[in-house]
């Protein structure tokens, strides 16, 4: 049942007249009154709200009738009793539509002033407890045979499945998004757990597609009949590169050379892209790169953007309100708000333990645009750190505690720059531009020597880069499936990322993300090589050769791995096992 815009799985009837949706409420409330009722706080049906007595002549049934889309779901009290006129009965029923319309039926009434609902309240009411309508309430406005139908004009039901149009399976947690020419913000739903989804779309051709990490899906046009249910299922693409083989083994005498090929075939409907990285190990990496681990929405910042951590807690950035920022435990539950006083606003954020800072690129459209330094509790700015960069805007901030040091992206570039305690703090150590560009967040993995980068554009996805070169080495994709969503970036003890999807042209709708950044320990093999990275197109076939060379190598076994990892939604990761016996 969609109401008021949000789809419903479950009700509760409650004994004075109304019916409640989604939420368990055992407590029902008798004493009637204005819409929105604070008194029930739940999305709301009243039938007839007043002060009911159930007794041993009284009932209340739920029967479904009707078929396909003309379903209706109907919940009837039968000869309830008013506690001020317990000779008093009525009934009433309300009709649930698949097709989101409320009807609700008065069939028999007493011929009294509270029968015809002298002091009753007859409505509906939202889920936020801030929009109702009220047909009448405490007025005798009620006969028996009347019907009143609450609609929404101008709206139609539109459901259907999301799968992954290569093995047909339902895609959970896909959000379907609708735009029309009619409505000033696009309508979106996310799937649940059997792929499902349902939402309220302006009547007319509307444009329909959905968004998951890692597929991807031109928008198709529909047409929304009013007050009618329409079925439209969806099946994303996304790229499937398989192996042939996953080992290779080779035997050869010392200063040998022997070369293998692993066949890589694209059963998906998009290009796949691959990368290839050694690992000097047997064993591959065990954890899934990528996975989502949580998420949270960020319901009180209007479009937040930077994202810190610090000691299992994290500190939000709003791009709207200068210097606005609010502190969350890391399920999600608020713990305090405040204003950094920059003039500005801070950007991606990086945490110095050291001095109990957290530091972010100024942003603002006048004036110096430093890095700021501030207490996380207080909201003090303790240190400000500047530089040749600083008359531009720059979004992505990481920092390395070993030697004190920042990484900072914009102006297309990363700049690594001199910390707090050099003789010139910002001063440029080096710089290199990366292949992708607009890097909006930065996080920097110091035990494997990786600086993990996210993206703002079309295709947006989660980097693994060289700090040194700015050479991607891996990439995730992005867990927000918004279009440019990509903004804050930081990383937990246990190298585990945290991800900020920006709201962009979506009020209140951030999200923030608990994403596994398990890294392998990613080194130069000395007698492995094989090719790097590329492309295998939809449907094709693509070859990656190996080659081992055993110069220099003693008699004995050699294993490692070689990691390919691709752009797919599932099955990116795949380890190649390489082993070579060196004879005499």
């Amino acid at each position: 049942m969609t109401f008021y815009g949000s789809t419903y799985r479950r009700l509760t009837v409650h004994t004075d007249g109304y019916l409640t949706l989604g939420v368990d409420t055992s407590i029902s409330v008798g004493d009637n009154g204005p819409l929105p009722a604070p008194a029930v706080s739940a999305p709301a049906v009243y039938a007839f709200w007043d002060d009911l007595i159930l007794d041993h002549a009284s009932t209340v049934r739920t029967r479904v009738s009707g078929t396909g889309t003309a379903r209706q779901f109907v919940v009837s009290w039968n000869r309830a009793a008013l506690k001020s006129a317990p000779k008093n009965r009525i009934d009433v029923q309300v009709r649930l539509g698949e097709n989101g319309t409320v009807t609700i039926q008065y069939r028999k009434l007493a011929t009294t002033a509270a029968g015809a609902g002298g002091s009753a309240t007859v409505g509906i009411e939202d889920a936020t407890g801030r929009d109702a309508l009220t047909y009448s309430r405490d007025e005798q406005a009620l006969d028996a045979g009347d019907a009143v139908t609450f609609r929404v004009a101008g709206r139609g039901l539109l459901r259907g499945t999301v799968r992954d149009a290569n093995d047909r399976q339902p895609l959970a947690g896909a959000t379907v998004r609708v735009e029309s020419a009619d409505a000033p913000q696009p309508v979106t739903a996310t799937t649940d757990a059997d792929g499902f989804y349902q939402l309220e779309a302006p009547a007319g051709p509307v444009t329909v597609t959905a968004l998951q990490p890692g597929y991807d899906l031109p928008g198709s046009t529909v047409d929304v009949v009013e007050s009618t249910v329409v079925t439209h299922d969806l099946a994303l693409r996304t790229p499937l590169l398989l192996a042939n083989r996953n080992a290779i083994s080779v035997t050869a005498r010392a200063g040998a050379t022997r070369t293998a090929t692993v066949t890589l075939t694209n059963r998906g409907d998009l290009p796949a892209t691959w990368l290839a990285r050694e690992i000097n190990s047997p064993t591959p990496p065990t954890g899934i790169p990528g996975r989502q681990l949580s998420s949270f929405p960020l319901k009180e910042l209007y479009n937040a953007y930077g994202v810190g951590y610090r000691n299992g807690e994290l500190i939000v950035s709003n791009s709207y309100l200068f210097g606005q920022l609010q502190r969350f435990s890391t399920d999600g539950r608020s713990l305090a708000k405040g204003v950094l006083p920059i003039d500005g606003w801070p950007s991606d954020m990086a945490y110095v333990a050291s001095r109990d800072l957290m530091c972010a690129p100024k942003m603002s459209f006048i004036g110096d645009l430093p890095i700021v330094c501030f207490d996380p509790d207080t909201l003090q700015v303790k240190e400000t750190i500047t530089g040749p960069w600083a008359g531009k805007l720059y979004y992505g901030l990481a920092y390395r505690a070993s030697d004190d040091t920042f990484y900072l992206s914009g102006d297309n570039r990363i700049r690594h720059l001199a910390g707090l305690s050099h003789p010139q703090p910002g001063s440029v150590l080096g710089e290199c531009t990366p292949p992708i560009p607009w890097m909006t967040g930065l996080a920097l993995n110091e035990e494997h020597n990786v600086l993990w980068g996210i993206n703002q554009d079309s295709k947006e996805s989660i980097w693994a880069l060289d700090p040194a070169t700015c050479l991607p080495l891996a990439s995730v994709p992005d867990p927000d499936p918004n279009p440019l969503s990509g903004a804050g970036l930081d990383l937990d003890e246990q190298g585990n990322l945290w991800v900020l999807g920006n709201a962009t042209g979506r009020p209140y709708g951030a999200k923030v993300y608990h994403v596994d950044g398990s890294l392998p320990a990613y080194s130069d093999v000395p007698w492995l090589s094989a090719a790097t990275s590329g492309e295998v197109p939809a449907g094709a076939k693509g070859t990656l050769a190996v080659t081992v060379d055993t110069t220099g190598l003693a008699p004995g076994t050699y294993v490692a791995t070689l990691l390919v990892t691709n752009n797919g939604a599932k099955g990116a990761s795949t380890p190649v096992t390489v082993s070579v016996t060196v004879t005499k």
